[in-house]
């Protein structure tokens, strides 16, 4: 049907010189009756309120807005001089391989409830950046069609590959990092498994022990150093809770070293001693230099890379 100029405009979204210079390049079909332009538009556009025509546009970030924009409005212009009706347009802007995207989330809602007749893209990686062919195979199966405009530059779309490359290996490396230095650091499961086959082997009995305070409890009844305070403390609640299955052997009696003993004499109770201790920001862990004993220390399998040291004491 033959329309007027600015009704044509309002269906398409079109400024007065985005709709001058369409039709001087011959993309428009026109005619000029006493000095009005009137241009054709299709008839037959989808008008069906059960099934939806789409639009979905994206960009990689904020820089790109103008390119959004323009996407939306050729796209638009698309649909529309193809005789379609635009019900929704959605737009991200998000990389391709982001799983998270609002609109795109929104729109595959739509169509999994069997409400979208087409979806209109300017290429095929504004809808995903890898696995196209799935959500053309998957929409198919709920009778939705993806038509693809191929509006993208060949370097836009090599510009915006790179920056998705890029990602995705600061991505993985940062979680190589990340998983390199806790397994390092601590390297617990390893160590188990290690110390309970060897003891199997040599037909010596493992008993797990829950340390709760023991680094606090150690260091003050102790004069070694933090760990091995630690570690008699350990020893010490195996050999009574675990083995002899002593119910009260958990916690040993609460008998500190001198220099806390004022302040041990308030309390019957390690946790609300540990809780005191720690609202006057004391410090009770002994260091290697604070140690009264003397150990002949040797420094082994240590990694500047992994910030781990491992010591050994022989008294």
């Amino acid at each position: 049907m033959w329309i007027k100029s600015k009704e044509f405009k309002k269906i398409l979204g079109l400024s007065n010189q985005a709709l001058y210079e369409r039709r001087k390049k011959g993309q428009l079909k026109f005619k000029k009756v006493n000095g009005i332009f009137f241009y054709w538009l299709e008839e037959n556009i989808e008008t069906d309120t059960n099934r939806y025509n789409v639009i979905h546009c994206r960009v990689s970030n904020n820089k790109q807005k103008d390119d959004l924009d323009k996407q939306e409005q050729i796209l638009k212009e698309y649909a529309i001089s193809n005789g379609y009706k635009v019900d929704y347009i959605f737009k991200d802007t998000a990389s391709g391989m982001n799983e998270s995207r609002k609109d795109l989330n929104e729109l595959i809602k739509l169509v999994v409830e069997n409400k979208v007749n087409k979806v209109f893209i300017s290429y095929k990686d504004r809808l995903t950046r890898f696995g196209y062919n799935y959500f053309e195979y998957i929409f198919k199966m709920f009778g939705t069609e993806i038509e693809v405009v191929n509006l993208t530059k060949e370097e836009d779309f090599q510009t915006e590959l790179t920056q998705d490359l890029i990602s995705i290996i600061h991505h993985f490396s940062m979680k190589m990092y990340s998983n390199r230095k806790n397994k390092n650091l601590w390297k617990r499961e390893l160590f188990i498994n290690n110390l309970t086959k060897r003891l199997n082997i040599l037909g010596i009995n493992i008993f797990k022990v829950n340390p709760a305070y023991s680094s606090f409890i150690g260091n003050l009844r102790h004069d070694y150093t933090d760990a091995v305070n630690a570690s008699i403390e350990i020893a010490r609640r195996g050999f009574e809770y675990r083995i002899k299955k002593n119910k009260t052997g958990f916690y040993p009696n609460l008998l500190v070293k001198h220099q806390w003993k004022e302040t041990a004499t308030k309390y019957t109770d390690w946790k609300k001693f540990f809780i005191e201790i720690k609202n006057l920001k004391l410090k009770y862990r002994v260091s290697l230099d604070e140690c009264l004993h003397k150990f002949n220390v040797f420094q082994q399998n240590s990694s500047s890379k992994s910030m781990v040291l491992n010591y050994t004491f022989y008294a």
